[in-house]
């Protein structure tokens, strides 16, 4: 969406190559998110998304890109999609994420791990 593409016109601008592909689509509605607990929101996401296959590239790096990460369960599906199609993302990138705080201690999202 618009989010991805001012992304890929950023990297670009600095001299980097960078491009957006639709890769991903709903493959069934989960309703809307706000106000779920984090186990509620996994669960509701979990299958929520197929790949594109034909417009899958043949080389190079994917970054899942979302506007707003609160507990990562959209992005971790996105990316369980894109590997289960032999696509694994190098990362993913957000606007801005949900402070700890606004959960409370009981809903919390995990802290995210660092791949090597």
């Amino acid at each position: 969406g618009p989010l991805a593409r001012s992304a890929a016109e950023h990297l670009r601008a600095r001299g980097r190559s960078a491009g957006v592909l639709p890769l991903l689509r709903r493959s069934r509605d989960h309703g809307p998110l706000k106000e779920r607990g984090r186990e509620d929101r996994r669960l509701l996401v979990d299958g929520s998304f197929d790949t594109r296959a034909w417009l899958l590239p043949a080389s190079g790096s994917t970054v899942v890109v979302d506007d707003v990460v609160t507990t990562g369960a959209t992005i971790a599906e996105a990316c369980r999609a894109l590997t289960a199609a032999g696509l694994a993302p190098r990362g993913a990138a957000a606007v801005c994420s949900v402070s700890r705080d606004t959960w409370g201690p009981s809903r919390a999202p995990a802290p995210p791990t660092r791949q090597q």
